[in-house]
Parts: structure tokens; C-alpha cells; sequence
């Protein structure tokens, strides 16, 4: 009985926190984000084995919360409401690292004939395109990366901003480009080397 009260006061506690946060309340969203941290990240890294990775976990799961506050209706409570998003994230990591091995693997295979490195050419000018259109900062990193072959901590020296910073802006530049290449039918191949790098 005195657990299920507790279990009670912690519903209620949520609930109240949950209304507070779609009134765009940021010490409710700091309290929730302290209160389910560990959760989330414990469940990532325990399907992950990678702490970068589980950190983007965490920070995707909070900043979706954040972002689809006021559209959320929750069927049932805020922790269970956090591990499906957290499930989510998860998998849709594991989906996208069993992509990068079949990609690695279509590589080794590609061929070097003069019909095979025309065609490469041409995808890499593609390439370059969709880097032009990214924002100056997101453009000036994935060049750092592509052409010069820095890793996260050297382009952040050299910026003068955090790593965590260059990660979050590789990564959305990474997405614009993956959505520029299928848009211009240019097979996903093409970003193995970008992805390579981000690895460093």
C-alpha cells in the first residue's frame, strides 16, 4: 500500500510538472529533465554500449519533448511517455548504424572501372552542392571534415566553440544533405565518408 502511495504522489507529481510544461514553464522542464536523465540514458547505453551516442539519445528525447509540448497527450504517464521516445530514438539509431555496415559493404564491391569513377564525379559534384546551400557554420565544418580531415576537437579548437556544439551542427547538416542527395536521386553511398569522419 505505501508504495502504490508513492507511485501515486509520483503520477500526480508529473502530471502537474507535464501541465506546467505545455504552459512553456522551464523550471517544470529543467525538474523533469533532472528527475528522468538517468532513465533515458541508461536505457540507451544499455542497447548503445557508446556514451556520445546515448548522450544524443537523452538530448534527442528532451528536445522533442520540449519541441512537441503542447501537442503531446499522454495516454498513460510521463516515464512511460519517456522510455517510448527513448525506445524510439534507440532504434531508430540501431536502424541507421546497420545502414553505414551495408553501405561499407555495397562500397568494397563499387568497382573502380572509368564508367564507375565518371559516375562518382558526378555524385561527389552533387555533394558539394548540397554543402554550398548549408548555413555558413554548418558549410565551414563539414568542409573542415571533408576536405581537411579534422576531427571534432580540432575544429573545435580552431572555432572556439564546444565539441557538443560542432556534433549537434554536423548532425543537421548531415540530415539537410541525406535529404538533398535522395531528392537529386544520388544514392546514399555518397555519405559513408562524411558519416566516417563524424565517427572521430
Amino acid at each position: 500500500v505505501y508504495m502504490d502511495s508513492l507511485k501515486d504522489i509520483s503520477f500526480r507529481g508529473d502530471s502537474l510538472l507535464f501541465t506546467l510544461l505545455q504552459q512553456d514553464d522551464e523550471v517544470a522542464f529543467n525538474r523533469i529533465y533532472n528527475k528522468y536523465y538517468a532513465m533515458v540514458y541508461q536505457f540507451a547505453v544499455g542497447y548503445l554500449k557508446d556514451d556520445d551516442m546515448s548522450q544524443d539519445i537523452v538530448q534527442q528525447v528532451f528536445l522533442q519533448l520540449w519541441e512537441s509540448k503542447k501537442k503531446i497527450t499522454l495516454q498513460h504517464n510521463l516515464q512511460n511517455y519517456l522510455y517510448s521516445m527513448a525506445k524510439h530514438c534507440v532504434l531508430q539509431t540501431l536502424r541507421e548504424k546497420n545502414k553505414e555496415v551495408e553501405i561499407a559493404y555495397d562500397l568494397k564491391y563499387f568497382g573502380s572501372s572509368d564508367t564507375n569513377v565518371a559516375a562518382m564525379e558526378k555524385k561527389k559534384d552533387v555533394l558539394y552542392e548540397a554543402i554550398e546551400r548549408l548555413p555558413k557554420q554548418k558549410k565551414i565544418i563539414c568542409m573542415m571534415k571533408l576536405a581537411d580531415e579534422l576531427n571534432n576537437e580540432e575544429i573545435a579548437a580552431r572555432l572556439g566553440i564546444s565539441v557538443s556544439t560542432i556534433k549537434a551542427h554536423y548532425n543537421q547538416a548531415l540530415r539537410f544533405i541525406h535529404l538533398y542527395l535522395t531528392k537529386k536521386n544520388v544514392v546514399w553511398i555518397l555519405l559513408l565518408k562524411l558519416i566516417t569522419i563524424n565517427m572521430k
